[in-house]
């Protein structure tokens, strides 16, 4: 596992994955980018289908590509992800999720991943302001809903 990491961490080539947010974390806790990965097919899974409970490969191949009976083995589903992908990619076009899924998930997914490993600053100022202003605004509705009730309550 380790030295596949290793590859990916370092390979120009194209990747596709099943599940980038680790594949980007990864590369973040050993700060070497993750610079080509083009495709994760369990965002795409989640796209596709949101309700369900959990997404595996298995369960993708079974529904995308009922037709190939693949087995159990890394191997054979290796073997299939390039015509997983070209199938998976069609029903992302054809529901019109292609934008969403390729300008929004994809870098979000990289983002939550660096939030996740290297963290991100507040501003704790602003935040007490807002909370001031929050708190003011509060204050402002409780008597106004008083005036409105014309009777003092909790």
């Amino acid at each position: 596992k380790e030295q596949a990491l290793d590859w990916m961490l370092k390979t120009e080539k194209q990747l596709v994955t099943f599940d980038a947010k680790e594949t980007y974390k990864a590369g973040f806790e050993r700060n070497k980018p993750v610079k080509c990965l083009i495709e994760d097919l369990l965002l795409a899974a989640y796209l596709l289908s949101s309700s369900d409970k959990s997404y595996s490969l298995d369960e993708m191949y079974s529904v995308y590509l009922p037709a190939c009976k693949v087995g159990g083995s890394r191997e054979e589903q290796l073997l299939l992800l390039p015509e997983l992908r070209k199938v998976v990619g069609g029903i992302l076009r054809e529901r019109q999720m292609e934008y969403l899924y390729r300008e929004i998930e994809l870098p979000l997914c990289r983002v939550l991943a660096s939030m996740e490993v290297i963290g991100f600053q507040i501003d704790q100022e602003g935040i007490k302001q807002f909370g001031q202003t929050l708190d003011e605004q509060i204050a402002s509705l409780k008597d106004e809903i008083m005036e409105l009730a014309g009777v003092p309550f909790n």
